[in-house]
């Protein structure tokens, strides 16, 4: 019985041929979207007892855990978003620079 993280493999090796180098980099991102965001989840999830703790230093610790959980959420935004986009962009221009070339 295959899983679901193998059965989006195999659909998207067997489009590769099919696809532009866009719909490649977006079929990948499919495919590294749940362990991304299982990491962070798990990352976020770990902070939240210092964000909810009291006592002596509790004032440090919940701006610091509070800091580290916004910036977390952020940066797994970004790099689900915005880096396969800003890839495929970059690509792009060099693929059309080189043809303007030669």
């Amino acid at each position: 019985m295959e899983n679901q993280d193998q059965q989006v493999a195999r659909q998207v090796h067997t489009c590769t041929t099919r696809l532009s180098v866009r719909g490649h980099r977006l079929a990948r991102v499919l495919l590294h979207f749940r362990p991304i965001v299982m990491t962070s989840i798990a990352f976020i999830l770990g902070v939240m007892p210092l964000i909810i703790s009291g006592g002596a230093g509790a004032a440090a610790r919940i701006s610091l855990s509070i800091t580290v959980f916004s910036g977390m959420i952020a940066s797994t935004c970004l790099a689900v978003a915005l880096v396969p986009v800003f890839y495929v962009e970059i690509e792009e221009f060099f693929n059309r620079r080189a043809k303007k070339q030669g």
